[in-house]
């Protein structure tokens, strides 16, 4: 679903990229969780998703590649005035 409208103090995000979409997608199609399975560990879905995205044939790779482009230029329209500022060090710092 789409994203609220950003106010003006809202640091915009930055585009998903191929693995973002590509793990958003597969996250979408796994089955859900049966009652009384356990959750799923997130870091642990990860490792599984960055399995399939290594093994995933070039043709799959090159759909996500596009997608993150198409995702790229609706962000630029979104945000014009965005621009990848990493965070310092010390901001990083919890």
């Amino acid at each position: 679903h789409p994203s609220p409208m950003p106010s003006e103090n809202t640091k915009a995000p930055g585009p998903p990229n191929s693995w973002i979409l590509y793990r958003a997608h597969a996250l979408k199609n796994m089955p859900p969780v049966q009652p009384g399975e356990p959750r799923r560990n997130q870091g642990d879905v990860s490792q599984l998703v960055a399995r399939m995205w290594r093994e995933a044939p070039d043709t799959v790779r090159a759909e996500f590649e596009r997608l993150a482009e198409e995702a790229k230029a609706l962000h630029k329209i979104q945000f014009p005035n965005y621009r990848y500022q990493p965070r310092k060090k010390e901001d990083k710092e919890r």
